[in-house]
């Protein structure tokens, strides 16, 4: 379980994303910005991640509109979907 939320390196300027065990509170990740394909392409890259949440960023919100790159699936109003479905 993971979670997600952008922060500003330079406010106004540059934006980044960081990652963090959910139930730990412990950061796995920093990304380089706070796009849908980079958070996509992490997920790719974590296989095993099973829950996503997040603030309701609209930025990460446009993964739930792709495919879901892993079998996650949030409690929040629609981080990520299953693979099949779209989120509520």
């Amino acid at each position: 379980m993971i979670g997600v939320d952008d922060f500003a390196l330079r406010r106004r300027h540059r934006y980044a994303t960081v990652v963090v065990d959910a139930e730990t509170h412990v950061r796995i990740d920093v990304l380089p910005d706070r796009t849908a394909d980079t958070l996509e392409a992490w997920l790719r890259g974590h296989p095993g991640v099973e829950l996503v949440c997040g603030g309701g960023s609209a930025t990460y919100a446009e993964v739930t509109r792709r495919p879901c790159p892993t079998q996650c699936r949030s409690p929040t109003a629609g981080m990520c979907g299953t693979a099949s479905e779209k989120p509520p």
